[in-house]
């Protein structure tokens, strides 16, 4: 007798199980669209260009939800205004439909990073990588650091600045490198051209003295004289003889 009993319990467990799940599909799959799809359709107004708050109170007055689906940086779009929308602008929603929103986070802020003692290449790729774009080049002579290689930078390290800012470098130019100055007298100057250039001199006016007693082209003065410090890069200048007449 109590066999007969759960066997009827379990059978009556197993019909109405399934007649909730044949329940269920007729009601998701017929009947629920059918009640949607009676909902009038509205136009979706535009809130892009909006504030956050402005934009749902614009999509609740119009009849519909909105929801922060993304936050995002942008270089034009100010901080907590609408980016983008969908369904877009004028498209056709049911009432009480779901408005998708992007919102801007605003301009994204980086810190300039510690570049002293960089060389110039690498200076340039870590500060296009971060987004910055390299400003103005100036040079100074340095007693600590290599030349070609960052000095300090402007703005500083660890400024914060907005993506796209300018950052100026200062490098380390070559030390001038000091000497004293070669005695040329009595040398063509055809024969001393390449010396004069290999010491990082350079050569300014060159004079025509005219002569009868000298063979043509040889140095008769130069400026700066022999033994004077000079560094590279000061230029030279000579006086040659014109030759015999």
């Amino acid at each position: 007798m109590l066999t007969r009993t759960i066997r009827g319990l379990l059978i009556f467990v197993i019909v109405a199980m399934v007649a909730f799940l044949l329940g269920y599909v007729v009601v998701d799959k017929m009947v629920m669209p059918r009640l949607v799809g009676l909902g009038k359709e509205l136009d979706v107004p535009d809130v892009t260009g909006r504030t956050l708050t402005e934009a749902k109170a614009v999509l609740l007055d119009a009849g519909l939800r909105c929801s922060v689906e993304e936050q995002r940086y942008d270089f034009v779009v100010p901080i907590g205004f609408v980016i983008s929308q969908k369904p877009m602008p004028n498209q056709k929603i049911k009432e009480g439909g779901l408005v998708s929103l992007v919102t801007s986070l605003g301009q994204e802020k980086v810190a300039i990073p510690h570049l002293v003692d960089l060389n110039i290449v690498q200076a340039k790729s870590l500060v296009e990588r971060m987004g910055l774009k390299v400003g103005k080049i100036d040079t100074v002579y340095s007693d600590t650091i290599r030349g070609g290689r960052i000095v300090l930078t402007n703005p500083p390290p660890d400024s914060v600045v907005y993506r796209g800012t300018y950052v100026n470098f200062t490098v380390s130019g070559a030390k001038a490198a000091f000497f004293t100055m070669p005695d040329f007298l009595g040398r063509t100057f055809d024969s001393v051209r390449d010396s004069i250039l290999a010491l990082g001199l350079e050569v300014g006016d060159i004079r025509i003295l005219e002569t009868s007693d000298s063979q043509k082209g040889v140095i008769l003065l130069q400026s700066p004289p022999a033994g004077m410090t000079v560094k590279r890069g000061d230029k030279v200048i000579f006086a040659i003889s014109s030759g015999r007449q």
